[in-house]
C-alpha cells in the first residue's frame, strides 16, 4: 500500500512538473530565431531593420517592456545567450561563430527598451 500511495504521489508530482514547463512559452525575435525575447517584451516589428550581404547577415531589432529594470535585462541575455552558443565579449557584446550580437539597452517614458544589432563579426 505504501508503494502504491508513493507511485500516484510521485506520479502527480512529474505530470504537474511537466505541464508548469509547457507553460513557459519561449519567443524569439521575428528577424533573429535564434535569439530569445525576454519574458514580458514585446518586438517592435516596424522598426526592424533587415540587411543581408555575401558577408553575413545585418539584423537590427527592438523590443519594450514595462516593469523590468535593466539590470535584469542584462542578466537574462547573459544567462541565456550561452547556452544558445554565444560567447560572452562584453557586457554587451556577444559573438557566436562569424556574427556579434550587441545590446543596448535605455529607459524610456516609463519603458525598457532593448536594442540589439546582429552583424557580421
Amino acid at each position: 500500500m505504501t508503494r502504491f500511495l508513493f507511485l500516484i504521489v510521485f506520479c502527480s508530482f512529474l505530470a504537474f512538473s511537466v505541464n508548469a514547463r509547457a507553460d513557459v512559452a519561449v519567443s524569439y525575435f521575428s528577424y533573429m530565431p535564434d535569439v530569445p525575447l525576454m519574458a514580458g517584451f514585446e518586438e517592435i516589428e516596424d522598426q526592424t531593420l533587415v540587411f543581408d550581404k555575401p558577408a553575413g547577415r545585418i539584423v537590427e531589432s527592438f523590443a519594450v517592456a514595462e516593469d523590468v529594470t535593466s539590470e535584469a535585462v542584462l542578466t537574462f541575455y547573459k544567462k541565456t545567450l550561452p547556452q544558445l552558443g554565444w560567447r560572452e565579449e562584453s557586457k554587451a557584446l556577444f559573438i557566436r561563430n562569424s556574427e556579434q550580437l550587441s545590446l543596448s539597452i535605455e529607459e524610456k517614458e516609463g519603458h525598457i527598451v532593448v536594442h540589439l544589432v546582429l552583424s557580421p563579426n
